[in-house]
């Protein structure tokens, strides 16, 4: 029987039985275990007195964070941090926190001799956090510590903050002194206008009378021409009312033809003045809720 045992290692240790030597069972893993089970046991048994060893030497670590919302405003209604988080965080990492944390050492001689600090944030969020991991006895030093860091950044970050809050208070004051523009603009148009409208009327009314000396004077030649005769002052006067007429109906052709014409272009020119001032008006009101929306939504740090 050991030589069949034998003789079939071989063969499976040979080029022939390659297959062979490489089909290990899971039998074949229980019978090692359980050849080797003492040690087994034995390490299984240490890794446990060493865990729990480890778990009551050790003080618990916990973790600790604390989120900042980066200051924000609202452009075309979409939410636009004042200075992107990476860039929040990599103020955070190169300058702020080692800083911080250096004279944190110093003020705090009792405590540890260093602190860690990991930033986490990303372009798509307003938020920024501290990350710490400490024991539980170091909780307030870990919190006083977490914020000096956030109130420097605040102070520092929230005068970025104000200066794109005086830029939008800028602009908003432009347009509303556009606007202050447009409005005085439209009452000198609408004055404009009036103007125009009374001129026509002085017009209308100066042809009308012109139009009665016309009808007047020509009754006066009727009248002349009707006496008969030949008389000199009677030629003379109808001469005088002839040319008179002349005079005034030349008048009148130009008060039609030229005057009141040229004044119709002044006037159209006026209304589409007038028209357009109050598309701009609108413009302008509209670009004033805009702005107003912009300065109403600027949030600080």
């Amino acid at each position: 029987m050991a030589d069949n045992t034998t003789n079939a290692v071989a063969q499976g240790s040979g080029p022939g039985g390659r297959a062979m030597s490489q089909d290990v069972t899971v039998m074949d893993l229980w019978l090692v275990i359980r050849s080797y089970r003492r040690f087994a046991a034995t390490m299984i048994v240490l890794s446990i007195a060493m865990g729990v060893a480890l778990a009551v030497v050790l003080p618990p670590v916990h973790n600790y964070t604390t989120a900042i919302e980066i200051g924000k405003q609202i452009q075309n209604d979409e939410i636009l941090p004042i200075e992107a988080p990476t860039t929040v965080s990599d103020k955070l990492v190169t300058g702020y926190i080692p800083l911080i944390t250096n004279q944190f050492v110093q003020q705090n001689p009792d405590g540890p001799k260093e602190y860690a600090i990991e930033v986490s944030g990303s372009e798509n969020s307003q938020i920024v956090k501290l990350l710490s991991e400490a024991p539980a006895d170091q909780s307030a030093l870990i919190s006083d510590l977490h914020n000096q860091v956030v109130q420097t950044l605040v102070e520092d970050h929230n005068r970025s903050v104000d200066e794109v809050r005086a830029n939008a208070k800028i602009a908003l004051a432009e347009a509303e002194q556009k606007l202050g523009e447009m409005v005085a603009q439209q009452r000198a148009l609408t004055g404009h206008l009036s103007s125009i409208s009374d001129t026509l009327v002085s017009l209308d009314d100066y042809a009308a009378e012109l139009k009665d000396r016309v009808a007047n004077a020509e009754g006066e030649i009727e009248a002349l021409q009707a006496r008969g005769g030949n008389s000199s002052d009677r030629s003379t006067q109808i001469l005088m009312l002839s040319n008179q007429i002349g005079v005034w109906r030349t008048v009148l052709v130009n008060i039609e033809n030229q005057d009141k014409v040229s004044i119709f272009v002044i006037r159209a020119d006026a209304q589409v003045k007038l028209e357009n001032n109050a598309q701009e008006q609108k413009t302008a009101q509209n670009e004033i809720e805009y702005r107003l929306t912009n300065l109403e939504n600027i949030q600080a740090t």
